[in-house]
């Protein structure tokens, strides 16, 4: 009878175990590539040297937030006036079928506007994902900003191999 017991209690453990292993999301692999043209760009980022500040005349082409898929990647783009002086920089996490950017602003705001383009690419596996997109950083004025929800979207990426 003991033999059974142990024999049962082993069988539950492996199962519960296994039941475990099935609920861990697997970790897929995302190429994130970002882009920002106009004043908010960081020229320390060597992908942004050769953008040059965009004009005044593009400020009445501001673009409100969108995230699409072509072909096999998820794009996020926006484009904005803000105040000069600041900067911004494009980080990104994935936490199972989430992916979450981070558009991450700095710099004191100087007294006058300035236009800038942001642009993320990520390269993903067949699936279909949530993409949120997240506005965080400091102020203007310095303080912190906090973390703002900028646009959320269902995608389904389809790859043709």
């Amino acid at each position: 009878m003991d033999n059974k017991i142990v024999l049962l209690a082993i069988v539950l453990i492996l199962g519960g175990v296994m039941y475990v292993f099935y609920q861990i999301p697997v970790q897929k692999n995302i190429v994130f590539v970002s882009d920002v043209e106009g004043c908010a760009a960081n020229l320390s980022n060597p992908s942004n040297q050769s953008n040059p500040p965009i004009s005044a005349k593009s400020f009445k082409n501001e673009q409100e937030p969108d995230i699409e898929v072509i072909e096999d990647k998820i794009v996020y783009s926006r484009a904005i006036s803000h105040l000069c002086c600041r900067k911004v920089e494009l980080k990104h996490e994935v936490e199972g079928s989430t992916i979450n950017i981070y558009e991450v602003w700095s710099g004191v705001g100087c007294k006058c506007i300035c236009f800038s383009r942001i642009t993320a690419k990520l390269s993903t596996a067949a699936g279909e994902y949530t993409v949120n997109v997240y506005e965080t950083g400091t102020k203007p004025n310095g303080e912190p900003m906090g973390r703002k929800l900028i646009i959320s979207k269902v995608v389904d990426v389809n790859t043709r191999n």
